[in-house]
Formats: C-alpha cells, structure tokens, sequence
C-alpha cells in the first residue's frame, strides 16, 4: 500500500495504474480492458482477478480516492486489497494460471520461454 500512496501523491491523471514490477509478460490488450472497465464505472478502482484471487497490485485506481486510502494507512491498514475491496472495487475476471500475471523473480525463470508457462 505504500507504494501505492506515494503513486496517489504525484499522480497528474485520474488513474493511477499499479502494476507489479516482476509481472513483465502483461499485455497491451489486457490493459486495454482493464482501462475501458475503469470507464464504464470511473468512481470505483479495478482490479485483476484471477481464478477468484483478487489481485491488487494489478489495478487501476481513480486518483480521487486518495484520502480514503490514506485515512486507511493512518487507521493501520496495509493491504492493498483491504483497502480496495470496501471502496466498491470492480473485477476483471481471469483463468486461474494465467501466464500475464506470472511472477518472473529471477533471470533464470525470464529466460523460459513463454510458450512453456
């Protein structure tokens, strides 16, 4: 969560997209749906979730709700999807397993090639 306040603070858009930096295999179109979602319903964050598993730091947040989250922080809340969830966050609904969100923490699990994830 703190990674994502410190976003709020310098955000110049009414978005603020989050995405983890281990995550590189995201695509174009995944994002594109992820943004037109956000449209549909622009009070509200969104979030990836995958075979039912919320996934926060695949999201997009609308910048002005800043201070809840921030009121959140001071409360002791530092789980993004504590947070998420009760300001009326909207899901992207994905497969379990899929190979977009795949988390590539080593240059050894980077060099496999995509077909066999």
């Amino acid at each position: 969560l703190a990674g994502i306040r410190a976003g709020l603070a310098v955000a110049r858009h009414p978005w603020l997209l989050v995405l983890p930096c281990d995550a590189p295999r995201i695509d174009r179109a995944l994002l594109e749906t992820l943004l037109q979602a956000a449209g549909r319903t622009p009070a509200r964050p969104w979030m990836l979730r995958c075979g039912g598993q919320w996934e926060p730091l695949f999201s997009l947040i609308p910048t002005h709700l800043a201070e809840e989250i921030e009121h959140a922080w001071r409360q002791g809340d530092r789980s993004p999807r504590h947070v998420l969830l009760p300001l009326g966050a909207e899901a992207i609904e994905l497969a379990a397993g899929d190979p977009r969100l795949a988390n590539l923490n080593t240059p050894e699990l980077l060099a496999i090639p995509r077909e066999l994830k």
